[in-house]
């Protein structure tokens, strides 16, 4: 599981493992959720023009793992 370019001020290429549908969450620095979208290949993209600069976690959930991230908006 790879998430790049980070630190970033556009989107996030996130790079799976495997095939199947998988979700990706990003909370801020207070656990809200600010962004949520399906990843339906192995090799997607998420905008995130729309957040602030700071730092978030992404969590990416499939049916038999999960993993987190954390990702800087410049």
């Amino acid at each position: 599981r790879q998430v790049y370019p980070n630190p970033t001020k556009d989107f996030l290429k996130i790079s799976l493992p495997e095939r199947g549908t998988f979700e990706a969450v990003i909370y801020d620095s207070s656990s809200k959720i600010v962004l949520r979208q399906s990843l339906k290949s192995q090799q997607s993209e998420i905008s995130i023009n729309g957040l602030n600069p700071g730092i978030y976690i992404l969590r990416i959930q499939g049916d038999k793992w999960e993993s987190s991230h954390y990702v800087v908006k410049k």
